[in-house]
């Protein structure tokens, strides 16, 4: 769920950039002139790409959810057990929140979700319910192969999850303590699977 900044077209630094300030100053805490100073181009040159800033936000997370989801699609092909594929899940979040300086954007522009229009607003969810949709077949899965308990819910499994992920990455910025993040995933893992 994050990019570093690299060498490409003027759109895709403009989208680096503005993610990275996201990521560690909210939607709120950057402004167009911003990013322009840190790529070294001029305000007008984000404007004619995006005309307002929202609708750079939603070019970054809409950029963000799809590596996302092609990245859970790649979890699906290449790691045949359910449990590692939950832990590659978890994986994500780990690598989103860096040096514990960073946090998901999603998280990051859904605190300010008075500010912003319904567009974006989707995308936040959009992200979200692919997460949450993902980590329910993943439940079933492992249901099927007696690992998890049959008597889990897994829509609310994969609600659970995204959201104590989420959670867990705020306040182990807060605190600085990435453990709190680590905690929260083992917690969940042994709380799903079958008492044998």
């Amino acid at each position: 769920m994050n990019a570093e900044l690299v060498a490409g077209s003027t759109v895709e630094k403009i989208i680096n950039t503005a993610l990275l300030m996201v990521q560690k100053r909210g939607f709120s805490g950057f402004s167009f002139r911003d990013v322009a100073t840190e790529i070294g181009i001029k305000t007008a040159s984000i404007h004619y790409h995006f005309p307002t800033k929202p609708d750079l936000a939603r070019a970054v997370l809409s950029e963000v959810r799809g590596g996302f989801e092609q990245e859970l699609r790649r979890i699906d092909i290449e790691l045949p057990d359910t449990k590692d594929k939950l832990a590659a899940f978890v994986r994500i979040f780990d690598e989103t929140f860096g040096d514990g300086d960073r946090l998901c954007p999603f998280c990051m522009v859904a605190c300010a979700q008075d500010g912003v229009p319904d567009y974006v607003k989707f995308e936040v969810q959009a992200f979200w319910s692919a997460g949450e949709r993902w980590v329910a077949e993943r439940i079933v899965e492992g249901q099927r192969t007696g690992i998890f308990d049959a008597t889990l819910s897994p829509n609310l499994s994969g609600r659970v999850l995204v959201s104590m992920l989420e959670g867990a990455m705020v306040t182990a910025r807060a605190f600085d303590d990435r453990q709190r993040l680590e905690n929260a995933a083992q917690w969940f893992m042994a709380t799903i699977e079958t008492n044998q």
